[in-house]
């Protein structure tokens, strides 16, 4: 069986975009995403290691084009996660 997952955290929440790219709802990466079976995944997984999440994640004005659903549904999506500068409730 093929995943697709995200090149950057090799989560495998993602949704496609309307301009045709993915986003990965785990790291906030959007792009193409990485297709491979559930060993490819782990590797990768391995090899990033526990990466903290981007900071890109917090930045509003990079979503400037999102309608305000779009943002509450990535917000919600960051809910429960934490990096060591901010927690997300």
């Amino acid at each position: 069986m093929q995943f697709k997952y995200c090149p950057e955290c090799a989560g495998l929440e993602n949704r496609k975009l309307k301009n045709g790219l993915e986003e990965c709802l785990k790291c906030g990466y959007s792009g193409s995403m990485n297709t491979g079976p559930m060993d490819e995944v782990n590797a990768v997984k391995k090899k990033l290691g526990n990466k903290p999440i981007t900071r890109r994640q917090f930045n509003v004005g990079d979503h400037k084009d999102l309608t305000p659903n779009q943002l509450k549904e990535k917000l919600e999506a960051l809910k429960g996660k934490k990096s060591d500068e901010v927690e997300f409730l």
